[in-house]
């Protein structure tokens, strides 16, 4: 859109055209156009709406020096600035302030977790289960986990192969001592081991799920019944106070 010549810079101020189209000589910020004379924007932000106690056209809620505002929809901590004190946290519409000694903590990318990973499902004991109701793509068997950061070793959720083989052998224990296992009887083991490894990256979310060593289950036995021992009756002797 530009009409400078070709053997003049037209990328000038942050690193942004100038467009001196009709002699305006409006700096061109992709969701809308700046005015550097008046330090204004000439576009109403697409969700100024958030931030309706502040003007729609002032940038940054007039916080240029700690806060950026790429596309108009929300105002943002710089990531230069995420771990240091800041001045100021948006939440939705509200604005919160922080004291010098609060700190930014970086929110990380959330992703869904199979418990029992699809790659599972194959498997006699879970196809067993889901007959007897165990549902694989259902609620019981999934949670929202951090996405795992290859540059900052931050998360949880990333390629998990030790921890699918944790489930892989227990389930092959299971179905070595169980052949004769009702859909029902693997419906409730493999919910107990829904149950075992989710409260084991609940109690550590500090550590990658491949990482996680899942404790075994006692495992139950076909044909084996745990009978409680019956005490016998002891007669109790009958004492006449008067023959004292």
């Amino acid at each position: 859109m530009s009409n400078v010549c070709n053997n003049v810079q037209s990328y000038k101020y942050n690193g942004k055209e100038l467009d001196r189209k009709g002699g305006l000589d409006w700096y061109d910020y992709g969701a809308r156009y700046y005015d550097a004379v008046i330090g204004r924007w000439h576009a109403v932000d697409p969700l100024a709406e958030k931030y309706y106690g502040i003007s729609p056209y002032a940038y940054c809620v007039n916080n240029p020096i700690s806060l950026i505002d790429p596309d108009g929809k929300a105002v943002q901590i710089p990531p230069f600035f995420l771990g240091t004190a800041n001045p100021l946290v948006t939440t939705g519409s509200r604005m919160t302030m922080l004291g010098t000694a609060d700190k930014v903590v970086k929110a990380l990318p959330k992703e869904e977790h199979h418990i029992i990973l699809r790659s599972l499902g194959k498997h006699d004991v879970v196809k067993a289960a889901r007959e007897g109701g165990f549902k694989l793509e259902g609620k019981e068997n999934k949670m929202t986990v951090d996405k795992f950061s290859k540059a900052t070793g931050e998360g949880q959720h990333g390629k998990h192969p030790k921890y699918t083989e944790q489930l892989r052998k227990e389930f092959e224990k299971f179905a070595e001592k169980n052949p004769n296992a009702s859909p029902e009887q693997s419906a409730n083991f493999v919910r107990g081991q829904v149950s075992n490894a989710k409260n084991a990256i609940e109690n550590n979310p500090n550590t990658k799920v491949n990482d996680l060593e899942l404790k075994s289950l006692t495992l139950p036995t076909d044909g084996i019944k745990v009978i409680k021992p019956v005490e016998l009756i002891r007669p109790v002797k009958a004492i006449n106070p008067w023959d004292a």
